[in-house]
């Protein structure tokens, strides 16, 4: 059964225990992110193995991107900071 998991507080330590708790159950599908970018990233950089849904920022990006014909000059995952 598909799962997912949307991380909607930025607390120390949660990211890595959601991580431990897919591991442990071997979770595999599920899919995980947050609005949040900075956390977004934090999710991205655990275990980029995981699929993520997007953030507010990013899916604004891309829709730019997409807008003036450059999604191909985007780079995939969620890296760096919005500007």
């Amino acid at each position: 059964m598909p799962i997912q998991i949307d991380v909607k507080v930025h607390t120390p330590g949660l990211v890595r225990v959601l991580h431990d708790l897919i591991q442990k159950y071997r979770c595999k599908h599920i899919l995980w992110g947050s609005f949040n970018h900075d956390l977004q990233c934090q999710l991205y950089v655990t275990n980029p193995q995981i699929p993520l849904f997007t953030s507010a920022w990013r899916a604004v990006y891309l829709r730019a991107a997409h807008l003036a014909r450059a999604l191909d000059k985007v780079r995939r995952g969620p890296y760096g900071r919005p500007p």
